[in-house]
């Protein structure tokens, strides 16, 4: 059986938002968001507050195997309004076999990061790192790109005469 690459058609919508945008997958959130103008490096909105969702649609009848690389921390994702997987790390490879209806159409819903962290509770860390802001990421299997502190900009505007960031 052939693979076909789902890459073209994707589109994005935060919970807040409520319209769609065209998204590049893969790619992240933060691209989309540039590209459609409701994003900025010089005044990062934060992300991890919300959920973001990702969908598109595509043809095929009978049985096939959607594969997943690299979904975000928290993911689940639905093929025509149905649950067919739910990932808590970012780092493994998913392979679903389900079966197709014709015009499919196939969510993925990356849930507030902050929101999972806020209810996870681990054991006391035995060091804190000062490399990121919220050590509760230890609890869970994302990269750290995005949360370390010297590594964007903050999203607060400096006070005057402070040093900006």
């Amino acid at each position: 059986m052939a693979t076909v690459r789902l890459t073209e058609g994707w589109q994005l919508k935060l919970t807040e938002a409520g319209d769609w945008i065209p998204a590049v997958v893969p790619g992240t959130a933060a691209q989309a968001l540039q590209t459609a103008g409701r994003w900025s490096l010089e005044q990062p909105t934060p992300l991890h507050d919300k959920d973001i969702w990702y969908r598109t649609r595509f043809a095929g009848t009978g049985r096939r195997t959607l594969r997943f690389e690299g979904l975000a921390t928290i993911a689940e994702v639905f093929l025509n309004g149905v649950q067919i997987l739910a990932s808590d790390n970012m780092y493994l490879v998913h392979e679903v076999d389900v079966d197709t209806t014709g015009d499919n159409e196939l969510l993925i819903a990356f849930r507030s990061l902050d929101k999972e962290l806020a209810s996870r509770k681990g054991p006391r860390a035995r060091w804190r790192t000062k490399i990121i802001e919220n050590n509760a990421l230890r609890l869970v299997r994302t990269t750290l790109l995005g949360h370390m502190t010297g590594w964007q900009r903050r999203s607060m505007p400096s006070v005057r005469g402070a040093p900006s960031n």
